[in-house]
């Protein structure tokens, strides 16, 4: 099946992680590009937004410590105001971060997925916590924080946290130098190579991580079992679509959690049902690697999944409409 949707959709390469209970399954297809050789178990991908759920999970640790409050504001752990051009950012939580209220744009005007989150003006949309609307900026707002409150860069605290106790070997925040054979290049829609590039710093907790499909299972399977309480929904976006602590929900009779990574060359997506402990990740690098998953996800985990058309459903345009 997986080496027809690649076929299908002119996606070079592909990673399945699937969890149901305690067996974990991994299936791979297709090529990393260039002179790579055959996706593997542990070919590393750019995860891109799945780095969200990620740093989310450090969050709570660092909540479960005393060491950040959800509600307490960010501005607060500051000696100096972060940029933002806007009094009312001083009310900004962790919660909201997390659960993207924050009234941040996704990222500020002339700011891109491969630029410094410093460049251009950074001003909110509507208050604080009135509304949702997807923001990268928030995340790296909140990673400012982090890294003052734990004195080290993000992927290091990250790795104490997270990567170390679910025994993640292959993800990192850093350039994998040494693993750089085992990068999937990421291709565009006509089966082209795209240059790689290295996630600037400032936006790692919103898009830095890369890591492998048996890695990012443990990690979802963690959070499916010990980690419920981010699944709580704190904002709604219409009647089958939430957002929690970190991860989106769709909302039903089968409750489901969700994030999909977008960057140039790679589409990933995870989903997974609490309820039973089942769950998958899929990542690929190519452009139209979103077709590929599409399928994966409505043959693996049948049913309704508006996750699937997000971008399409009109609370989330209203999200992203600036009043």
């Amino acid at each position: 099946m997986l080496w027809e949707l690649l076929a299908e959709h002119e996606t070079p390469g592909a990673a399945i992680g699937f969890v149901d209970g305690a067996e974990h399954t991994i299936v791979t297809a297709g090529t990393g590009g260039a002179d790579r050789g055959p996706v593997e178990h542990d070919t590393i991908f750019a995860a891109a937004s799945l780095t969200k759920p990620v740093f989310a999970a450090g969050v709570m640790t660092l909540v479960d410590d005393g060491a950040l409050e959800l509600d307490r504001p960010l501005s607060e752990y500051l000696d100096e105001p972060y940029l933002v051009e806007d009094d009312r950012a001083a009310s900004i939580t962790a919660r909201m971060v997390l659960s993207h209220t924050t009234g941040f744009p996704n990222w500020r005007p002339g700011s891109s997925d491969r630029v410094h989150p410093s460049h251009g003006a950074l001003r909110l949309r509507w208050p604080p916590g009135t509304r949702w609307g997807y923001s990268g900026e928030g995340f790296s707002y909140l990673q400012h924080v982090v890294e003052q409150v734990c004195v080290v860069p993000v992927g290091d605290y990250l790795a104490d946290a997270v990567f170390r106790p679910l025994g993640m070997t292959d993800s990192t925040f850093a350039w994998p130098e040494v693993d750089e054979p085992r990068l999937a290049i990421g291709h565009d829609e006509n089966g082209g190579a795209h240059p790689l590039f290295r996630p600037p710093e400032a936006k790692a907790a919103a898009g830095g991580l890369f890591t492998t499909a048996p890695d990012y299972l443990r990690f979802l399977d963690h959070c499916l079992v010990h980690e419920q309480r981010m699944f709580a929904q704190h904002a709604q976006i219409d009647d089958e679509l939430a957002w929690g602590l970190g991860w989106g929900i769709e909302i039903g009779e089968e409750n489901a959690v969700w994030q999909w990574g977008n960057d140039p060359g790679y589409k990933n997506f995870v989903i997974g049902r609490p309820a039973p402990g089942v769950g998958l990740v899929i990542f690929t690098n190519g452009d139209r690697g979103a077709e590929v998953y599409t399928a994966v996800v409505r043959e693996l985990l049948p049913g309704s999944h508006p996750s699937l058309e997000a971008s399409d459903r009109p609370g989330w345009m209203r999200g992203w409409q600036a009043i």
